[in-house]
């Protein structure tokens, strides 16, 4: 703990260990190295040297969608290395016994529609000042502020992992000159990174030795159980794990299915495995079949630099 100077009295503030931040470093530099985007970049820069005259929606969707790529990726190398501060730092005090209410959970399971009912509400004023001084405190729901805090980050991390890979059909489908179906209110709707999209060009990119490489990505059993994970925060409940507060296991809403709590290492490593093994590969295999389509141009000597002028442009 770190002092921190104050008008009146001086309190005590965290800072992160030097194991922690070695931890962290070795999950965004070794575990999440940065991947070079520069090869998808083909068939953007050579539309942009020929005007954007003739395929200006396909294109525009190509730059958004390689965009947002660089920036989901960056954001969730920083979102693991962060968690995983906090993890090490408050291994074994991620989550808390707490009193009240909450001492229900560790004596029988409770259905997770009652949980709410009887978890009182965070204290908003002490939890803000808490963060800085003491995060190992705890907060109501049997959970500590530590590792509550680590759980969104990994949470976010996932999210924008799998949306990221939602993002290599689009480019593929601009690349192909497949006409985008039509969602809600008139506007586009984009495919995503499953079998039922990938076949719509399946024609075009076939005969690349990389394409069946890149669906076999699709039936990945990290694929899935990111998915499932994700689809927690829209279709169902979400996973119950330790550092959100769960105990041994949870009794899930509207049922009876009692379900085994991830640990806080698991949490943090779905998102590394399905980073490494799942959306790494398909960004590799996309960049092949991108670069060697017998539709596309040589990339210019600085690939990068398409993006730059897309950006101006827009």
């Amino acid at each position: 703990m770190a002092e921190q100077s104050g008008p009146g009295n001086r309190l005590p503030r965290w800072s992160p260990t030097p194991y922690s931040m070695e931890r962290a470093r070795q999950n965004y530099a070794d575990i999440l190295p940065a991947v070079n985007l520069a090869g998808l970049t083909s068939w953007l820069t050579t539309q942009l040297q020929r005007g954007m005259s003739d395929n200006n929606e396909h294109c525009m969707l190509f730059g958004d969608a390689l965009f947002e790529i660089s920036r989901l990726i960056d954001e969730l190398r920083f979102e693991v290395a962060l968690a995983a501060v906090y993890i090490t730092d408050f291994d074994g005090k991620t989550s808390t016994r707490a009193s009240s209410a909450d001492g229900l959970h560790g004596s029988f399971e409770v259905p997770g529609n009652a949980i709410t009912l009887l978890s009182p509400p965070l204290e908003g004023d002490r939890l803000l000042s808490s963060f800085f001084i003491d995060p190992s405190a705890s907060i109501a729901g049997q959970r500590t502020i530590a590792g509550w805090f680590a759980a969104q980050l990994l949470d976010s991390a996932l999210i924008r992992a799998v949306a990221a890979i939602d993002c290599l059909p689009v480019l593929l489908w601009c690349a192909a000159e497949t006409p985008m179906r039509t969602g809600y209110h008139g506007h586009p709707s984009l495919p995503t990174f499953c079998s039922n999209d990938l076949g719509i060009v399946a024609l075009r990119y076939d005969s690349n030795s990389a394409w069946s490489d890149l669906c076999k990505l699709t039936e990945h059993k990290y694929m899935h159980q990111a998915v499932t994970h994700r689809d927690g925060f829209i279709h169902q409940r979400r996973a119950p794990t330790k550092l959100h507060g769960g105990k041994k296991s949870a009794i899930t809403f509207g049922g009876h299915k009692s379900v085994t709590v991830m640990s806080a290492d698991r949490q943090l490593k779905l998102v590394s495995n399905f980073t490494r093994s799942v959306l790494h590969p398909a960004i590799k295999y996309t960049n092949q079949i991108l670069s060697s389509s017998s539709r596309l141009a040589t990339p210019i000597s600085e690939p990068c630099a398409g993006l730059e002028i897309w950006s101006v442009q827009r």
